[in-house]
């Protein structure tokens, strides 16, 4: 029915008084279509009262002007009414069917008044967008709230030694309880000589220290991006159109990506390296040390990350007179200016490579939108610069 140029509506004299019959002319007006009214089974005697109170509803109602047609109440024969009382009907549908003058101003007026109506009904339609695309960002803004709450805990929890529990723990008082810590720095003698250069620490301890580190660190960002994950979900459904949206696909992204734990274990160990980096080219030596010991940048390397990791805060139990060996020691070293820079670099590296992992993450919750269909920004300013184009066209 949209879509037809020329309406013909059929109503009786017992019902044209009906809702129903003026909701359909006026959706026909609106749609701009030319209108024939035929008022069917009109009673002997009575007719011409009935029929001039229909005329007057047409006015009132904006459709005064519509073609109009009477059939009086009279015999069927095989299901169909005499000739002589659709004749007028037929003339008029097949005359408007036959010249094309008539054609072409039915077909035009129909689509002028379309497209009068889409100065109004696009602007709507915009509207309602503009609803969605704001419901779209305050999905959005639960996916970044969440997912930036879980960095800002990470960032905590690698600072105040809950990671040094444990097998890092263990793997750290092995280290520098048996003497390699010491050993991973070099006396130099002159009478020495060569012997100056020789290492001899146990690599195998430094190498078990670094993969607990690492286990650690990887162990502890999948579990924030697994939190995360959980809370971006469980704020979705209490949002109306986040509901809608997790009974699609949406609902398995609960979890972390399969693909996540792969690109955390790479970023934790280009982490580690950049640490030791930072320690080879940054890391000058005291000018009153550095006559007396060199030092291996490995091994020290990880004395700065137990340090960052927060070893030796009151929420870490160790051994008494062993927390501030970190510190001691790479102050002894570097000193105290040169250790805060390195230290803020290799947190800053941290933060922005788990800041990294977890945007890929949420990336997944602004896929799922468009599949969802949730309209973005660009497409109610779009529809206000058709509805514009629109008009310089005409």
């Amino acid at each position: 029915m949209a879509a037809a140029d020329l309406w013909l509506c059929v109503t009786t004299a017992a019902r044209y008084a009906d809702a129903q019959v003026w909701q359909m002319l006026q959706r026909a007006k609106d749609n701009g279509a030319s209108i024939g009214v035929v008022l069917s089974r009109v009673p002997q005697g009575a007719g011409s009262e009935v029929v001039e109170h229909f005329g007057e509803m047409l006015a009132e109602n904006g459709v005064g002007d519509a073609r109009r047609f009477t059939v009086p109440e009279t015999r069927i024969e095989d299901s169909r009414l005499p000739e002589e009382a659709v004749e007028d009907i037929r003339s008029w549908l097949v005359g408007v069917a036959e010249d094309s003058g008539d054609r072409e101003v039915v077909v035009g007026d129909t689509l002028a008044a379309v497209l009068d109506s889409f100065r109004t009904r696009v602007p709507e339609l915009a509207k309602q967008v503009e609803v969605q695309v704001e419901q779209r960002g305050e999905l959005a803004q639960r996916v970044e709230s969440s997912y930036s709450t879980a960095l800002a805990e990470l960032d905590e929890a690698t600072r105040n030694g809950s990671l040094l529990r444990g097998e890092v723990l263990a793997r750290w008082q092995d280290f520098a309880g048996t003497g390699d810590l010491l050993r991973a720095l070099h006396v130099q003698r002159a009478r020495r000589g060569r012997a100056a250069n020789r290492r001899r620490r146990s690599p195998a301890r430094v190498r078990a220290l670094k993969a607990a580190l690492r286990s650690g660190l990887e162990s502890l960002i999948m579990a924030s991006a697994e939190h995360a994950a959980e809370q971006v979900i469980a704020r979705w459904r209490e949002h109306p159109a986040g509901g809608q949206v997790l009974s699609g696909p949406a609902a398995a992204l609960g979890h972390a990506s399969p693909e996540l734990s792969r690109r955390v274990t790479r970023a934790v160990s280009a982490w580690q390296d950049h640490v030791q980096e930072l320690i080879r080219t940054e890391g000058v030596t005291k000018r009153s040390v550095a006559k007396l010991v060199s030092f291996d940048t490995e091994a020290v390397s990880l004395v700065l990350t137990v340090g960052l990791l927060g070893y030796g805060t009151s929420d870490v139990n160790v051994e008494s007179g062993n927390s501030a060996v970190p510190q001691r020691l790479l102050k002894a070293l570097f000193g105290a200016e040169s250790l805060r820079g390195m230290g803020a670099k290799a947190r800053a590296d941290l933060r922005s490579r788990i800041g990294m992992l977890f945007d890929e993450e949420a990336i997944r919750f602004g896929q799922a939108l468009d599949a969802a269909g949730i309209p973005d920004e660009t497409v109610p300013v779009q529809l206000y610069q058709a509805t514009y184009n629109l008009e310089v066209a005409r």
